[in-house]
């Protein structure tokens, strides 16, 4: 399965994976590939941490749960004064913050909002670290079941519908680490059981480049070179031990090598060449 032609062919694609793996990383230069195929890409990310982001060609927006409620329930209620004077106050504030899987099916129904209205070729979700994203994926199926008849279950069986779609796709990213790698393995266990998702790649960050280097214990290298080529060798045995642990999963791997770029923006570009070069 080629990357770059799958992509081209969904409407919307999610990526995931424990924090800090390059997650965002690999949302944004899956936008930049696609916008250079001609593309009209959305990203959307539900992440307070990064904000005004500008790409030309790429729209950018930021979900808050504040935000998607208000305006959710502004739509619905038709009249924003009544909003304010019903849910404007302390009290409820919290019971929507407290409230389990709230926040995520605002999110969600936000999500197949921007979707439903096809201003976009593209929708790229960046969602949060893994914990959050189980939650969000299984929270409206939840919703669903507790409404089992009228608008609030109807809603949830829409934003469903958008979870399981042929055309929506599920993307997993880890590192090449234990930690990262038993989370996206627990929770590609738990996606799995909760709903028939879509899933798609898997990808493997930050891979250390091949390189010829002389065996790790030569009497010829200083203590100094010693110790970076049995760093090195350590470190593709851990590559080794990640890739088979994965290979359970039976999704199609993408290892992304490392790129020493100076910033981010450099770094996500580079990625996204190596992304078109995959086809």
């Amino acid at each position: 399965m080629l990357y770059l032609d799958d992509c081209l062919k969904r409407d919307v694609l999610f990526f995931t994976g424990k924090g800090g793996v390059g997650k965002s990383t690999l949302a944004w230069a899956t936008a930049l590939a696609c916008s250079r195929k001609g593309k009209k890409i959305k990203i959307v990310s539900w992440n307070p941490l990064e904000r005004d982001l500008k790409w030309p060609g790429i729209q950018y927006q930021t979900l808050t749960v504040p935000d998607c409620f208000r305006e959710y329930v502004t739509r619905a209620l038709k009249f924003e004064t009544l909003y304010s004077v019903i849910f404007e106050n302390h009290v409820l504030q919290s019971f929507i913050r407290a409230t389990p899987g709230l926040a995520e099916t605002v999110i969600a129904g936000k999500i197949w909002d921007l979707w439903s209205h096809r201003e976009q070729d593209i929708l790229i979700v960046d969602l949060p670290a893994s914990g959050h994203a189980a939650s969000f994926f299984q929270s409206p199926l939840g919703v669903s079941k507790v409404f089992d008849k009228g608008f609030i279950h109807g809603e949830s069986e829409k934003i469903l519908s958008l979870f399981t779609a042929k055309t929506t796709r599920l993307d997993l990213v880890t590192l090449p680490q234990e930690l990262p790698v038993l989370e996206v393995l627990e929770l590609h266990q738990k996606l799995k059981t909760a709903l028939p998702l879509p899933f798609g790649f898997l990808h493997l960050n930050q891979v250390e480049p091949e390189r010829k280097l002389p065996p790790k214990f030569s009497s010829a290298l200083s203590n100094e070179i010693a110790n970076c080529v049995e760093s090195y060798y350590a470190r593709k045995g851990l590559e080794a031990e990640s890739l088979k642990d994965l290979k359970g999963l039976e999704l199609p791997i993408l290892s992304i090598p490392q790129l020493p770029e100076e910033t981010m923006q450099q770094n996500r570009e580079a990625v996204a060449d190596y992304l078109e070069s995959l086809g």
